[in-house]
Order: structure tokens, then sequence, then C-alpha cells
């Protein structure tokens, strides 16, 4: 290495003094704030899953599978909205989108625990689809506005960081929702638990307008019009694509969802309960709040690009578990269980190294932070909505061990593109662009302040 050079680790670890940064205490309850309506979503999402089902076909006569395919609708306009959040930021401001967003959920989510059992079946079935619809749009929002407000707000070397929070705290929320979901649907049937979720859902614009109104100059930057960037100066980029191929790749084992895997242990030779089955997939949703909350501290002592490695090979090596996985319940909660501790680091570490690829090109990093959030969370949607959908007919043309097997090449192959296009040991070439590169980005940044 030359003199004056920098190794892989010191380039990408930030060390523990840049994870340690404090926070002003505004800004600091502002992430706490999107943390929060992140994991409300996820835990109104989940919660209500536990019971709609059961009550849809017990009370309304409708079929528990196309119940659970609404998952398909509300991803599917999560994922349109998503793609319209950095526009609609960009023509208001990251504030107004995160409140509308969380207003329109909450408004869907009265809306259907008040209607919802005055309906008769098809009635019912049409207003479900149309407001399940009016969710995924808010939810689309929110996620992107979240998430890139809390890119905006942490330091760049802390990143990784309070993103491992927010991806905790969703997995905490997913791993909690049913069983309160079920509680409260026990204690006040249908309505009760979306009158719940509205009202917290309701509850956080409020603080967060508050908190603006208290701590004008602290909260600024989120009250500003983000600036005018091009996406495609990002994420036309190899490496930019590389980590949206790894991130789409890692959440394939959630991506076939119960619409898969639960019939799959139903038949024959698992032949599971109903309880059994809970029981494995809430070991997975524990496994994945867990692989959130490392991800942070492993990037300390391992880096950020060795962190996202090691996780598409637990990845990777869960899937080739499921795929040869013996006629046992224990060993398959262990293979799901292994497999989904991965799927949420990968976001975390994504995240924060598309950061990075930007500075590296001589983009302004921050300025893409709704970019970022926007691509990481449509590919996400999408590739969770495709894996609903496509998910069963895979299994019935290939087999579910075989299924599971393509989906573990594919977890192996990604971060092998990635190494190719991102780390300069592989490539060949210098990690920073060339420097015709940075001269063009300089002479446009300064037409456009002369602008």
């Amino acid at each position: 290495m030359e003199r004056g050079g920098s190794s892989p680790r010191s380039r990408w670890a930030p060390g523990v003094a840049g994870m340690v940064r404090r926070l002003p205490l505004a800004r600091l309850s502002l992430v706490l704030l999107c943390v929060g309506a992140i994991a409300i979503n996820e835990m109104a999402f989940m919660g209500v899953m536990a019971f709609l089902p059961d009550f849809a076909s017990g009370e309304k006569g409708l079929d528990r599978t196309w119940v659970r395919s609404l998952y398909a609708v509300q991803a599917g306009f999560g994922v349109l909205f998503s793609l319209l959040a950095p526009i609609l930021i960009r023509r208001f401001t990251n504030a107004s989108v995160l409140s509308v967003g969380l207003c329109i959920t909450s408004a869907a989510s009265l809306a259907i625990g008040v209607f919802g059992p005055l309906a008769p079946g098809v009635t019912f079935a049409m207003h479900l689809v149309a407001l399940r619809a009016v969710q995924g749009c808010g939810d689309g929002l929110t996620q992107v506005a979240a998430l890139s407000t809390i890119l905006r707000i942490a330091p760049e070397r802390s990143v990784s960081l309070y993103t491992g929070l927010c991806e905790g705290m969703r997995a905490f929320a997913g791993l909690i929702g049913p069983m309160l979901g079920g509680v409260i649907y026990q204690l006040g049937g249908f309505t009760l638990p979306w009158l719940v979720v509205g009202c917290l859902q309701a509850l956080v614009p409020f603080t967060i307008a508050s908190l603006v109104f208290l701590q004008p100059q602290a909260t600024s930057f989120i009250r500003m019009r983000a600036a005018r960037v091009t996406g495609g100066d990002l994420l036309c980029r190899g490496p930019s694509v590389a980590l949206l191929a790894v991130s789409a790749a890692g959440c394939l084992p959630l991506a076939l969802g119960e619409q898969t895997i639960e019939p799959f242990l139903q038949a024959a030779p698992y032949a599971a309960s109903n309880q059994i089955i809970g029981t494995i997939f809430g070991a997975a949703a524990f496994a994945a709040l867990v692989g959130a909350l490392l991800s942070g501290p492993s990037v300390v002592f391992l880096g950020e690009l060795p962190t996202l490695l090691v996780a598409c090979a637990v990845s990777f090596g869960g899937q080739m578990m499921l795929a040869y996985a013996p006629p046992t319940a224990w060993w398959f909660a262990l293979s799901l269980s292994t497999a989904s501790c991965a799927f949420l680091p990968v976001l975390v570490v994504a995240s924060a190294l598309l950061l990075r690829v930007a500075r590296t090109y001589g983009l302004e990093a921050k300025e893409y932070s709704e970019v970022i959030a926007s691509a990481l969370m449509t590919t996400t949607m999408a590739t969770m909505g495709a894996g609903t959908l496509v998910g069963p007919a895979a299994v019935d043309a290939w087999g579910f061990h075989r299924t599971l097997f393509v989906s573990g090449c594919l977890a192996l192959i990604a971060p092998l593109f990635l190494l190719v296009r991102l780390h300069p040991a592989y490539a060949g070439r210098p990690l920073a662009p060339r420097a015709d590169e940075l001269t063009e980005a300089a002479e446009e940044k300064k037409k456009q302040a002369r602008l």
C-alpha cells in the first residue's frame, strides 16, 4: 500500500469515536419520532394480520388466502408512493410529507375499524381493498420521509448506528404486533385494534408539530425543501446498483412469507400445528431483531463492507439450511431464524454505503438522503410484494427446497457482484472517481450556484 493511503478498514470502518457522537436533544427527539413512526406502522400491519384473516373468513365468509394477499395490494401502492416521496419532499418539506403520510394511514385505519363491521361480505371486501391501498400510499410516504430524516440527522460516520436502531425497533414492533393485536381484538372486538392503531399514528404528527414549534432553529432542516438532485446521478452508478441488488437478495427469504412457508409446514412430513408455526415465525422475528441491533456494533468492529458481506453469507447459509432441512420443526426454526437475522443488517449497512458512494463520486451525500431512502424502501417493498405473489407459484413449479436453493444462490451472487463494483482490490481500479468526473461535478455545482 502506498504511503499516506488508506486501508479498506480505515476507509469503510468509522471507528468507535465516530459512532458515539452525540446529537442535540431536539434532533435526537426527531430521530426517535421517526423510529416510532416506522415501528407503529409495522406493528399496525403485523397486529392486524393476527386477527383479520380469521375475522374475514368467519364473520364475512371471505377466503383467508385472499385476505392475506392484500399485503401485495398495500405493498404495490407503497412502492408507487415510495417512488413519489422524494418529489413530494422537494416540492413541500420532509416534515410535511412525514406528517401527511401518517395522517393518511391513521384515517384509513380508523375508517376500517368504524365501517368494517357494518358492511356485508362483498362490500367489506371492496372496502378493505380500497383502504389497504390507501394505507399503502401513506406507508410509502412515511417510510421514505422517516428514513431520509434519520439519514440527514445522523452524522455520516454514525448512520449505521441510528438506522440499526430504526430497523431494530421495526423488528421489535413486528414481533409484538401479533400478540398485542390478538389481545386487543379479544378485549374489544374488530373495531378496537384499528382505533388504537389510528390514534397512535395520528399522535406522531402532533408531536412533530409541537417539537417544531418549541425548537424552530434545531428543526429548521426538516421544514426546508430538499435540494433538487437527480437520482440517476447516484443510482445509475455500478456500486449503487450492486447495493440495491444485495438489498433485494437479502429480503428474499422473508419475501416468501406465510403464503409459502405456512402451507409447507402444515403438510407432511412436518404436519405442524398453528402453535408450532407461530413459534417458528416468532423465533424468526426475534432473530431479525437481534440482527438489526447488532448491525451498528458490527460496523464498529468490522467495518461496513465486511459487515455487509458477513450478513450476506449468513443469509446464504440460512437458506441452504432451509433447502436441505431435515423434517424437524426445531431445525426449520433454526434455519429460518438464521436467514432472517441477516435481512435487516443488509438494509442498515446498504444505506450507509450508499451515502459513501455518493460522496465518492463528488456528490453532496446528505442531499441524496431522500433518493437513498426511496430506493431502499422501493426495493424492499417490491421484493416483498413480488415474493408474496410469485412465491407460491415458484414452489408449485420447482418445489420448496429448490426455490430456497435458488434464493440462496441469489443471496450469494449479489455480494460477489458488489465486490467487483465496489472494492478496489477486486475491481482493479481506485474507489474514487476519475479526475474528469470530479471536475465535471464541480463545474455543475458552480453553474447551479450561479443560477
